[in-house]
């Protein structure tokens, strides 16, 4: 029986995506160079005769000036500040508006805002003894600040230190890192929303400082770009003639196992893991910067089209050569009418990603 077209490009994903065995201890960079120096001598290709596209260099680290945001300083006058005293915000300003206020961490800048925000509207709603003067001063500053309270909290979560130390190149664990972002995108639509602004800000922000910079998985991905781009050129280039008539040949057998017993077995399994939890906290990044494109600066905007959001970021070239490097061995296998060994049933963890 005819096999459907493209069938064998998803087994060979399915097998990619699904296979979790093998000998975790090694290194997944040193076994990515180990299987692309053992496919080209197998092939009987030379890497200097390939043509591939240079993969990009990685992206310089962000420092806190390219991404802090610059708001005006508001300031209120005597006269002014007599009228704020009707809702109690006379004590919130004068805290702000003094030595070590003016210094303050940007979180504790957000926890201000919000904390005048949740105080005033809460005053403009119950308080029936506000004078006109007062009513109308309390509502100009808040709209004024809920104008500039996306830019409070760009700062407080992209350019406070704990980003900062995410954003670099210190390795470390990023299994909790897709939640710490959801955390700090939850808080900052919720406040916008006007609910839960006095919300436990301080204490996700101190969450966000645990755990390892993204330093490694970008290196990462830059590595499966380049090695995985290599094997695909060759096995294009030499995969027609290494079977003629559809029948195997020993090296095409030698070339199956090589995929099944070493790239699936080991390479792929070891790389697995870890991508799955790199493309978490990919979609959790891109989904809270997505809600501060507003007043996010041109130097992280260029940075996140550069590493994880651009059709030709870090993240999405790694993406694209796994499924080109997957078409490559599958048009190889058909042309010498090898099947590949069942990938694992649909019970088995990551199916539903084929």
């Amino acid at each position: 029986m005819a096999r459907p077209a493209g069938a064998g490009f998803v087994a060979v994903m399915l097998v990619f995506c699904l296979c979790g065995c093998g000998d975790q201890a090694d290194d997944p960079g040193q076994q990515l160079r180990d299987y692309r120096e053992r496919v080209l001598r197998l092939l009987e290709v030379a890497q200097s005769d390939l043509i591939v596209a240079p993969t990009p260099a990685l992206p310089t680290v962000l420092r806190k000036r390219e991404l802090l945001v610059a708001i005006d300083v508001e300031s209120v006058g005597l006269l002014e500040f007599f009228e704020l005293q009707q809702c109690d915000l006379g004590s919130l300003v004068a805290r702000r508006s003094g030595s070590l206020g003016k210094l303050a961490p940007l979180s504790e800048r957000l926890a201000y805002e919000l904390s005048f925000l949740l105080v005033a509207q809460g005053c403009l709603s119950a308080s029936e003894d506000l004078t006109p003067d007062a009513r109308q001063l309390v509502s100009t500053i808040v709209e004024r600040k809920q104008s500039v309270l996306d830019k409070h909290m760009w700062n407080a979560i992209f350019a406070g230190p704990e980003m900062l130390r995410r954003l670099g190149s210190a390795d470390g664990n990023l299994s909790e890192f897709a939640t710490q972002l959801t955390d700090l995108r939850d808080l900052s639509r919720n406040a916008r929303s006007g609910r839960e602004r006095d919300a436990p800000w301080n204490e996700a922000l101190q969450r966000l400082s645990s755990g390892g910079g993204i330093g490694a998985s970008l290196a990462r991905w830059q590595l499966v770009d380049r090695e995985l781009a290599l094997v695909t050129a060759a096995l294009i280039e030499a995969g027609g003639k290494v079977c003629r008539n559809g029948r195997p040949t020993p090296r095409a057998r030698n070339l199956k196992a090589l995929l099944e017993e070493f790239f699936v077995a080991r390479v792929r399994a070891k790389l697995a893991p870890v991508l799955q939890r790199d493309e978490t906290w990919v979609r959790a990044m891109n989904a809270l910067a997505d809600d501060f494109t507003s007043v996010a600066p041109a130097g992280f905007q260029h940075w996140r089209e550069q590493t994880l959001s651009g059709a030709q970021s870090l993240w999405q070239r790694s993406q694209n050569r796994l499924s080109e490097h997957a078409r490559a061995w599958s048009s190889l296998l058909e042309t010498c009418g090898l099947p590949l060994a069942p990938a694992p049933g649909p019970s088995s963890p990551g199916s539903e990603q084929a």
